[in-house]
C-alpha cells in the first residue's frame, strides 16, 4: 500500500488538477501568441484558438474530477448544515452515490456519441483533430469523477463529528498567519 506522504501518491490523488493547470498555462501561451502574431506581426495563427477552446474544455472537466477530493464542488450547505451529525453523514454519502449513478449513466451515451463521431471522421475545422479525441475527456472525466467520488465516500465514511465534510481553504489565512508568527519568533530568538 502507498504512503499517503509519497509523492506519487499525492500526484495520483491530483494528476487531474495537475493537468489542468498545465493545459491553463498552454492556453495562456498560446493566447499570448496569438495576440503578438495579430498586433506586431499583423497576422493571426487561428490554430491557436481552436487549440485553445479544446483546451479549456478539457480544463473544464479536469477541474470538476480535482475538486471533488478537495471540496470545491458545488454544494448548497444550507439544510445540510442543520442536520445532526449521522444524516449529515448519511446525506452526503448519499449524495455521492447519486452522483456516481449520474456519471455512470451518462457514460454509455458519451460512449456512444464518441462511436458516432469514430464512424462519420468527424474532424475539427482547422487542424483536423478527429472530434472523437476531442470528445473522449467526457467519458474519461465521468469515470475518474466516480473514483474520487468513491475515495470521498470512504474518507466521509471515516470522519469525526468535528470535521464531517469540512474544507480546507484554498487560502488559510490563519495558517499563514501562524507561520509567519512563529519566523518572526525564531528570527527574535536568533537576533
Amino acid at each position: 500500500m502507498m504512503k499517503r506522504d509519497s509523492l506519487l501518491y499525492k500526484f495520483i490523488n491530483r494528476f487531474e488538477l495537475y493537468l489542468a493547470s498545465l493545459i491553463f498555462v498552454a492556453i495562456m501561451a498560446l493566447l499570448f501568441i496569438q495576440v503578438i502574431t495579430r498586433y506586431v506581426l499583423g497576422h493571426a495563427f487561428t490554430w491557436t484558438e481552436e487549440i485553445s477552446i479544446i483546451g479549456f474544455v478539457w480544463m473544464q472537466y479536469l477541474g470538476i474530477c480535482a475538486s471533488v477530493l478537495t471540496r470545491k464542488q458545488l454544494r448548497i450547505d444550507f439544510f445540510l448544515d442543520m442536520m445532526p451529525f449521522k444524516v449529515k453523514k448519511i446525506m452526503l454519502i448519499v449524495d455521492n452515490i447519486l452522483t456516481m449513478i449520474f456519471c455512470g449513466a451518462i457514460i454509455p451515451f458519451m460512449l456512444g456519441i464518441i462511436n458516432t463521431m469514430v464512424k462519420m471522421g468527424s474532424i475539427t475545422d482547422l487542424l483536423r483533430i478527429p472530434n472523437a479525441v476531442v470528445y473522449a475527456i467526457m467519458p474519461f472525466s465521468m469515470a475518474l469523477m466516480i473514483i474520487r467520488l468513491i475515495q470521498e465516500s470512504v474518507i466521509l465514511s471515516k470522519e469525526s463529528e468535528k470535521n464531517l465534510g469540512s474544507v480546507k481553504p484554498t487560502l488559510d489565512l490563519d495558517a499563514l498567519e501562524q507561520d509567519w508568527l512563529s519566523r518572526s519568533a525564531r528570527k527574535e530568538v536568533q537576533s
